[in-house]
């Protein structure tokens, strides 16, 4: 399936604000863990998992800076195609000698 740079780009804006959304529960949810009276070891268990997940974000985030990158590549790929197509060749005159 073909999308457009515009609908590419919508995604990026999606996925950007569902990290922004991830990175508020992440730091919510650690905050809890602090405040919480649970055990040490306990404690400890969740903040691993909490930073397993985070660092599954953290890659998640690289793939879409790089999926930007393609983006803003594509872009100027299509500028320059738009500049090439509106090139247009002008008329040459040829200068005919009879003899």
């Amino acid at each position: 399936m073909a999308k457009t740079i515009e609908e590419l780009e919508n995604d990026l804006d999606v996925m950007n604000e569902m990290f922004r959304k991830y990175v508020k529960l992440s730091l919510n949810y650690q905050q809890q863990i602090n405040n919480a009276d649970i055990p040490e070891k306990q404690r400890k268990a969740l903040m691993e998992k909490l930073e397993v997940e985070n660092e599954k974000v953290r890659k998640a985030k690289e793939q879409m800076e790089k999926f930007e990158k393609t983006i803003e590549a594509l872009k100027n790929s299509n500028d320059k195609l738009k500049e090439v197509a509106s090139c247009k060749e002008e008329p040459v005159e040829y200068l005919v000698a009879y003899n």
